[in-house]
């Protein structure tokens, strides 16, 4: 069995250039652990905070034969949340969604020229798209869940936290490509 190696010397296959800016990435700041732990731990938090909601269903359902009707629109309530603070704060840019035949096929020059074109295409949609998805996000500050009465201002603020923080590691991803920076992928 072959094992990746991070010597030059060695001819590396196309599926194997995915991983060589990952191995000369450098350490994160003491600043940058506390912000990963913190984002990590809101990201456990909602997990667990789900997952208690569901046990509590369970229970109240098939042990008292009395379910709960907050509990569904609690847990899909945190359903977004969960998807999009994992997505902005926990999920590095090299893991995001893409063609990675296509991409782990290419160059490293070429790879780096779709970072920074996918970076700008992404910081150009949702500075376009932001004022009007606040406009709708702000619409809903009169409306509230049926249930708990959440307003659902509370509801889809995740969205538009998500865009922000996607331009901003866009922009900072695409920094990083012109700085010829190896951290570019992992931001």
């Amino acid at each position: 069995m072959e094992t990746a190696t991070t010597d030059p010397q060695v001819r590396m296959g196309p599926m194997d250039r995915g991983t060589e800016a990952d191995d000369r990435v450098a350490p994160e700041s003491a600043y940058g652990t506390f912000l990963r732990r913190v984002s990590e731990a809101v990201g456990a938090a909602i997990i667990f905070a789900i997952m208690v909601i569901f046990v509590i269903q369970v229970t109240a359902r098939y042990f008292f034969n009395h379910p709960l009707p907050w509990t569904d629109e609690a847990s899909q309530l945190l359903f977004p949340w969960l998807v999009f603070w994992g997505c902005c704060f926990m999920v590095p840019l090299s893991q995001q969604v893409r063609l990675d035949i296509v991409y782990n096929a290419m160059s490293r020059p070429v790879r780096r020229a779709f970072l920074l074109m996918s970076s700008l295409m992404i910081c150009v949609v949702f500075v376009w798209a932001l004022p009007k998805t606040w406009d709708y996000i702000d619409y809903m500050w009169r409306h509230r869940t049926p249930m708990l009465e959440i307003r659902y201002f509370w509801v889809f603020l995740c969205y538009a936290m998500f865009m922000v923080v996607m331009v901003a590691r866009s922009l900072w991803a695409g920094w990083l490509v012109l700085a010829n920076d190896d951290r570019a992928e992992n931001v």
